[in-house]
């Protein structure tokens, strides 16, 4: 009975150390995929404005269940345009990325 309860102990200190570490990292793993994704759908879309010689437009899209906002920042100024890609994990904290085109 006793050899049961240190190994239930052990088990217990093992899950309870390494539980917390795999969320993390499943978390952080998200959260990279999430803005990868970000990046490539920000930068097609400005290679797709530059190639038809247009200013980006404002869309919204939906990929891998996240939706990213793509739309303009600035005063309007055509020279120092800023072009931002705004979205939430899944914790609903929001991320904005912005490049200038």
């Amino acid at each position: 009975m006793a050899e049961l309860l240190v190994t239930l102990s052990a088990w217990l200190v093992i899950a309870s150390v390494l539980f917390p570490l795999i969320m993390q990292a499943v978390n952080h793993s998200l959260q990279v995929r999430q803005e990868f994704f970000a990046n490539k759908i920000l930068y097609e879309s400005l290679i797709d404005a530059k190639k038809k010689a247009v200013d980006p437009a404002t869309e919204t899209i939906v990929a891998h269940q996240t939706v990213y906002e793509i739309f303009q920042n600035g005063n309007g100024e055509t020279a120092n345009m800023e072009v931002c890609i705004k979205y939430e994990d899944l914790l609903q904290q929001s991320y904005e990325k912005c490049e200038t085109f």
